[in-house]
C-alpha cells in the first residue's frame, strides 16, 4: 500500500483510514468508491421523484424547501468558521489555544457541518413525501437514511482521531453535544479549568 507522499499537504485522516480500508491483499477501497457512487444517486432521488410529480405546491414543500436553505446555511456557516480557524492555526495563531475550532456554531455541536449536511438531505427527501401527499414514508427514504448511517460511523472515527491528536478534545465531548446542536453549560476553558486539567 502506497500512502500519501510526505511532499503533498494531506488531511491527518487519510492515512489512518488507508491504513482502515487496505489489509494485506484485500482492500476496501473499490468496495467504497462504488458504495458512495450508489449513496450519491440515492440521495438524490427524492429530487427527481418530486420532478415527476404533478401534485401541486404544498405547506408541506414549503417546509421542506425552508428546512433545505436553513440546513445548507448552517452547513456553509460551520464549513467556513472550521475553515477560517484551520486557516489561523497554520499562521500560529490559535484561537482557542487548544488546536480545534469550539467557538461559533461549534459552540453547540461538535460537528454542526456533519448535522447540517444530514439535515439538508432530510429536507431534500421531504420533497419527496410532499410529492406523494404526504401519505407515509416514501421508498426514497433509503439514501437520507444511508447517509445518516454512513455519518455515524465516519463521526466516529474523526472523534476517535481528534480524540488522540488534541489532549483537550476529551472535555470538547463532555461540554458540547456531538451532532444535534444544544446549549452547553460551559466552555472547553472553563471545564478543563474545574476537572484541574490547566
Amino acid at each position: 500500500m502506497a500512502c500519501p507522499s510526505a511532499n503533498h499537504r494531506e488531511s491527518h485522516r487519510v492515512v489512518p483510514i488507508l491504513v482502515f480500508l487496505h489489509f494485506g491483499s484485500f482492500s476496501f477501497l473499490p468496495t467504497e468508491g462504488l458504495y458512495q457512487n450508489i449513496l450519491l444517486l440515492l440521495i438524490a432521488l427524492p429530487l427527481h421523484t418530486a420532478s415527476l410529480s404533478t401534485t401541486p405546491w404544498s405547506p408541506l414543500d414549503t417546509l421542506s424547501l425552508l428546512l433545505s436553505i436553513l440546513f445548507l446555511l448552517g452547513e456553509t456557516i460551520a464549513d467556513n468558521q472550521q475553515r477560517a480557524f484551520q486557516e489561523l492555526k497554520s499562521a500560529g495563531r490559535d484561537p482557542t489555544g487548544h488546536g480545534f475550532v469550539s467557538e461559533g456554531l461549534f459552540a453547540y455541536s461538535r460537528h454542526p457541518n456533519f448535522f447540517c449536511e444530514m439535515g439538508f438531505w432530510w429536507g431534500v427527501y421531504a420533497f419527496a413525501a410532499a410529492a406523494t401527499g404526504g401519505a407515509g414514508v416514501h421508498w426514497t427514504i433509503v439514501g437520507p437514511a444511508l447517509l445518516t448511517l454512513l455519518f455515524q460511523g465516519s463521526t466516529a472515527f474523526t472523534e476517535w482521531i481528534s480524540g488522540r491528536k488534541y489532549p483537550f478534545y476529551k472535555v470538547y465531548q463532555r461540554v458540547t453535544s456531538r451532532l444535534i446542536p444544544l446549549p452547553r453549560s460551559e466552555t472547553v476553558q472553563e471545564a478543563a479549568e474545574r476537572l484541574k486539567l490547566l
